[in-house]
């Protein structure tokens, strides 16, 4: 952007150079006009091709990959040996922290007994967050899309795996972390 006005400085620069150079009497109100004109209508096409070069470059990047701008929402179904809201509540927020420690944006809202709805702000992130969730012993089945997906379904044609080692070792990082500031805390 800094070079495009620059190159845009440099001609207005050199039109003067040569319109001096042309007369050296004194320019009429005509001749200024007609230079801002030019210059005006010359950063007007500049502004035009940069606007269109972004689109081209926006629409490129939604090309290659269709979920990047868009939130998902997944309906999470828990298997029948969950019980109560309270509960259903409790595994979606360690889901949620879980997930936040692995670098993953999802927000989980116990809507009924046994069911949870998850929001994942980067759509690019779907399949992880389905096998994630597909990896987990309460989950009866989840519905993406209008479609059921089943633990076992998913063990048939399997998705990017979230590697929950990974997990588990942020999570007890971050629990040693937590219990060195309270010993701290306690001295």
């Amino acid at each position: 952007m800094f070079e495009m006005r620059a190159v845009a400085c440099l001609v207005v620069a050199l039109a003067v150079l040569a319109l001096a150079g042309r007369s050296a009497g004194v320019r009429s109100g005509k001749e200024w006009d007609d230079l801002m004109r030019d210059i005006k209508e010359e950063e007007a096409k500049e502004k035009r091709e940069r606007a269109e070069r972004m689109e081209r470059e926006r629409r490129e990047k939604m090309s290659q990959n269709p979920f990047s701008s868009q939130s998902v929402m997944i309906f999470v179904n828990l298997r029948e040996s969950v019980s109560g809201r309270k509960r259903t509540h409790s595994i979606g927020l360690g889901w949620q922290t879980s997930l936040k420690l692995a670098g993953m944006e999802a927000v989980f809202y116990a809507i009924e007994d046994r069911r949870l709805i998850a929001t994942l702000w980067d759509g690019s992130r779907k399949l992880e967050l389905q096998s994630f969730l597909l990896q987990q012993p309460e989950v009866a089945n989840i519905e993406v899309d209008q479609k059921k997906i089943t633990p076992e379904d998913a063990a048939k044609n399997p998705a990017p795996q979230v590697d929950m080692e990974q997990i588990k070792r942020m999570i007890a990082e971050q629990q040693r972390k937590e219990a060195a500031k309270k010993d701290k805390k306690e001295l």
